[in-house]
């Protein structure tokens, strides 16, 4: 057989290796990326607030979605709407009593919403009684974030691990809904809707894994050096001296 002409080669070699292009020369997915808003006691003393757009990944996300609107939080001064609440309150815990709420993040859950998995922005609604008498007292609408305590297994465990169907339920919100989660000076139980909730900790193994400019943005959404005392490490402090958080 003749030999094709040189232009028709090298056109032949053209079309069939279109992986011979530099991986860098390819346009890469950008993440997914939302809102997260917190109010924070500063050094200070004084309520502060910081926002900023950030990947909507579970690590961050599961940091302000633990609690819809409406629900109800237990402090010395009787149960409290987790909205009206703001740093410098004080909330019942069940390791040491009443202690400093120190942050509150949000963020908003909206209808049609999907992440990269295709899987849509959800809550979980907890039906009275759904863990035995009065736990809850009445219905609680949860965020995907929420770790609830189990007294059977003897430990927190993911709210969204309890779904059945039946007395726990995931619903997709019909309209935009503001989700929130709190942070003391550490990992704390609450009391909400009679339910016993984790305030916010991290894991701190997710922590370690993420990149350091991942990790200075997320820092910079609790800007109190007294918060998230499980990160305290020569690396926190790494970020901070070296402007990460700052820039974030």
């Amino acid at each position: 057989m003749p030999e094709a002409p040189a232009a028709d080669r090298l056109t032949g070699a053209m079309s069939l290796r279109p992986s011979a292009m530099p991986d860098d020369t390819r346009p890469r997915p950008r993440p997914l990326m939302r809102r997260y808003e917190a109010v924070y006691l500063d050094e200070s003393g004084h309520v502060a607030d910081v926002n900023r757009i950030a990947p909507a990944t579970p690590f961050f996300e599961e940091a302000f979605s633990a609690l819809a609107r409406g629900a109800l939080v237990a402090t010395p001064q009787g149960p409290v709407a987790v909205e009206d609440l703001m740093p410098g309150d004080r909330v019942d815990t069940a390791e040491s009593g009443p202690e400093v709420l120190l942050w509150k993040g949000s963020l908003t859950l909206y209808p049609q919403r999907r992440d990269v998995s295709g899987r849509p922005d959800r809550l979980l609604r907890m039906t009275a009684d759904a863990l035995g008498f009065q736990r809850p007292m009445q219905d609680l609408l949860l965020g995907p974030g929420a770790m609830i305590w189990s007294s059977r297994i003897g430990a927190f465990v993911a709210a969204t691990d309890l779904v059945d169907g039946d007395t726990v339920l995931e619903l997709t919100p019909v309209a935009p809904v503001a989700a929130f989660h709190l942070c003391l000076s550490g990992g704390r139980t609450l009391l909400v809707n009679g339910v016993a909730l984790r305030s916010y900790a991290p894991d701190v193994r997710e922590a370690a894994a993420l990149p350091s400019d991942l990790l200075a943005l997320f820092l910079a959404l609790f800007p109190n050096e007294g918060l998230l005392p499980e990160l305290d490490s020569p690396r926190r402090s790494d970020l901070r001296l070296k402007g990460g958080i700052a820039a974030a």
